[in-house]
């Protein structure tokens, strides 16, 4: 009797694919296998990869207790300033400063609340009690505000302007601030204590003897402006965090920020 090709074939054909179903099935759920042990990894990855295209300052603390913040990359925005191991700080920095003529800010925000990230603009807006803020802004031509303009503000009592002809919003010719910090980089430094209401000191390195790195040179004889006859009725810095600011990812350059827990005036 001949054995029926047909029953063989078909018998064949069933077995081939339960054969293949069995490899695909096993293939599959080692894929699985696979991709669940590398979940961690890969999600590793992403945190990674994620982390690091968020602009973070980067802290450094120095031997003498003063702790460096610096940016790798120039952005707009609003980054925090480190603290010093008291979380206290008395006295700012600020290195290599220079900011080009077009409209740029740079700014200096003490006593506002946490993840501040707004990036400073030209009228700089009205501050709330408790926080102060130091701009430096390259203005345009001779329109307001004037060009190399820079001031100190503190809650809603008013502004400082540090510039040549004054408190005053009249439109003076390029060039007539205090110092410079458009056409060349500038050191600039400032006590700012937490008082009822504070009191400012600034100073310039090259500017009436001082230096901004040697602490011995700074005194209120040197210094190229100081103001503490704000509104009594504001309170002191609020909080201790502290901020700069940066109105552009251009046209603005500075090498970092130093705190200090320690005033250099009484």
């Amino acid at each position: 009797m001949k054995p029926n090709r047909n029953l063989f074939s078909h018998v064949s054909k069933k077995n081939l694919f339960i054969t293949l179903a069995l490899i695909s099935t096993s293939f599959l759920a080692q894929c699985k296998k696979k991709e669940e042990d590398n979940t961690p990894a890969l999600l590793a990855l992403l945190a990674f990869n994620s982390s690091t295209t968020a602009l973070q300052t980067t802290c450094t603390t120095n031997a003498d207790g003063t702790v460096d913040s610096t940016l790798a990359t120039i952005a707009k925005g609003s980054f925090s300033i480190c603290k010093p191991a008291s979380g206290v700080i008395k006295h700012y920095r600020i290195e290599g400063l220079k900011v080009s003529t077009g409209h740029y800010a740079f700014t200096v925000y003490a006593g506002f609340p946490e993840n501040y990230s707004t990036a400073p603009t030209q009228s700089g807006g009205t501050l709330t009690a408790g926080q102060f803020a130091m701009s430096f802004y390259s203005g345009s031509g001779t329109t307001f505000p004037v060009p190399g303009f820079s001031y100190a503000s503190y809650g809603p009592s008013g502004t400082k302007n540090l510039t040549s002809n004054g408190n005053t919003t009249t439109a003076t010719p390029a060039g007539t601030s205090l110092y410079d910090f458009i056409s060349t980089t500038v050191d600039v430094c400032f006590d700012l204590t937490s008082a009822t209401p504070p009191k400012f000191t600034i100073w310039v390195t090259g500017q009436n003897g001082a230096v901004c790195k040697t602490k011995t040179n700074l005194t209120l004889g040197t210094a190229v402006g100081t103001e503490s006859s704000w509104s009594s009725s504001t309170s002191a810095l609020a909080t201790q965090n502290s901020y700069f600011g940066l109105s552009s990812a251009t046209g603005i350059a500075f090498t970092k920020i130093v705190s200090s827990s320690e005033s250099v005036l009484p």
